[in-house]
Formats: structure tokens, sequence, C-alpha cells
């Protein structure tokens, strides 16, 4: 759920990017549904992920934990109830700016200007619901999942189980770690956008602009690292992309140099079937 969030974040934000390189326009300082649809969608796919997280971090804690009627919550009927926790919260706040966010030229483009709408952004959804309650949220379930791996060691769990566990959770202890790094500076950024007047038109509101582009490339960053994160601090999973690619490269070598007699009959059909790849070692990760 977390990487079609990703791709959906992704491919919103890189959209207005292709359109500048190619078109050499930004259709969200041009068309005001657009400026609408970038900023809602972008803030449906990006809290979504971020609850996700949060999400994945509790149930984890639930999976590790020693007491039997704690382990029984992680069930697929919780997994989805969370999801669509987070995408009933991620939905009703992607109303909010796609109502609210307008074209301003004299200032940051496309933005949210209505008064309310920024005191609530600035004091309530960018430092809390988007900053302190996710940290607080993963940094402690993370905490706690950690302690419940090192318990079970004394436990008298299986050799495989126990791997397994230590593998997730230190996958999700960094997948918190790089959360906090690439998405704090987007907080901080955002905040002081928000309390800036929008008149501004000196040397210091231009160099804001800039930081604010290099550290929102930091943000998207947050939301397309995840599979080199995993491949970095887990041997296991480095061990199943192996795998997986082995699998794939001789797949489609056998494909290639099988006769052509062998490959096509006369009516231009497979003759032999290719088995099908195993795709499922990548999900187990």
């Amino acid at each position: 759920a977390e990487s079609y969030s990703n791709i959906g974040l992704l491919t919103f934000a890189c959209s207005s990017r292709i359109s500048i390189g190619i078109l050499r326009v930004d259709p969200t300082l041009v068309s005001l549904q657009w400026c609408k649809f970038h900023s809602g969608f972008n803030q449906v796919f990006g809290l979504c992920s971020l609850f996700i997280i949060c999400f994945t971090t509790i149930d984890q804690y639930f999976s590790t934990n020693h007491r039997y009627a704690i382990r029984q919550l992680s069930t697929m009927k919780c997994a989805y109830l969370f999801l669509i926790i987070a995408l009933l919260l991620s939905s009703s706040h992607g109303i909010l700016f796609y109502i609210y966010a307008l074209i301003d030229q004299s200032s940051f483009g496309c933005s949210i200007y209505n008064v309310i709408m920024r005191k609530y952004l600035s004091y309530f959804y960018f430092p809390v619901l988007s900053n302190a309650l996710p940290i607080l949220i993963t940094m402690t379930f993370s905490l706690l999942s950690y302690r419940n791996v090192r318990r079970i060691v004394r436990r008298q769990i299986p050799i495989r189980r126990r791997r397994l566990d230590q593998q997730l959770t230190s996958m999700i202890l960094i997948r918190v770690v790089s959360l906090i790094f690439f998405g704090l500076p987007y907080i901080i950024t955002s905040l002081y956008q928000l309390n800036v007047p929008s008149g501004s038109n000196d040397l210091n509101s231009t160099i804001m602009i800039l930081i604010a582009a290099i550290l929102y490339s930091l943000v998207y960053t947050n939301f397309s690292i995840n599979f080199y994160l995993f491949l970095i601090i887990s041997s296991r999973f480095r061990g199943q992309v192996k795998y997986f690619i082995r699998k794939m490269s001789r797949s489609i070598f056998n494909l290639i140099h099988l006769p052509r007699h062998v490959r096509l009959n006369t009516n231009n059909q497979i003759m032999p079937e290719i088995p099908a790849l195993n795709v499922s070692v990548l999900e187990s990760a």
C-alpha cells in the first residue's frame, strides 16, 4: 500500500517537472484546476504513505510482542482497517487542499493563501499531524519492536522466525530514520513559507524559494528510497534480490536463445510453455 502511494505521489510530482522540461511551462502556474488537483493528490498520496509507515510500526509491535493476545492483533483484518483509516484521513486533507489551493504569481505560485487555512496549516497540520505525531508514533513503536525482538532471543521460537522478525524490525527502523531525515526539512520550510508575507519579493524570498526547491527534492527522495534502504540494511533481502535477478535473467536468456523452429510453429505460436517466474521471493521480503 505504501508503494502504491509513493508511485502516485511521484507521478503527480514529476508530471509538472516533465512539463517544465518539455514544454517550458509549469501547469500549476497556468491552470487553476491543475493547481488544485496537484495540491490535493500530493497531500492524499503523501499523507497516506506517512500514515501507513506509522501503522506499519504499530503492526510490527503487535507481531513481535511476547503476549499472545497482543500478537493476535496483527492480522490482515487489522491491516485493512489501518489502510482504510489512512485513506480516509489523507483524502479529507486532500479535499481541503483542493478547495483552498490558488495561484499567486507574485508569491509562491500554487499554494494556500486563505488566512484561516494557513493558520490551521501553521499550528496543527505541519507541526503536529505531519511532523510531531508521526515521528512520535514511529519512534515509540519502533523502539518497542526492537525491545520485543531482543526478548525473542530468550523465548522458545524457531530460529527462522526469529531472524525474520529481526530483519523486518531493522528494515522498519531504517525506514523511520529516513522519514525523519528527509521529511523534517520539508516541514520546516513549509512552516516558514506559510508565515512569510505573500507580497514579499526581496532577495531573501528568492533565496528561500531556491532552498525550498532543494528541500522538496529531498522529501520526494523519501518516497523513492525504500528499495535501496532495504538493500543496504538486510543481507537476506540482498540475497532474495540476487536470486530474483538471476532467475529472471536465466529465463530471458533461454527464451532468446531457443532455436526459431522450436520457438515458433507454423501458426507463429510459442510451442513449449515457458514456466511463469516465481516472484513471491520479493513479496516475502
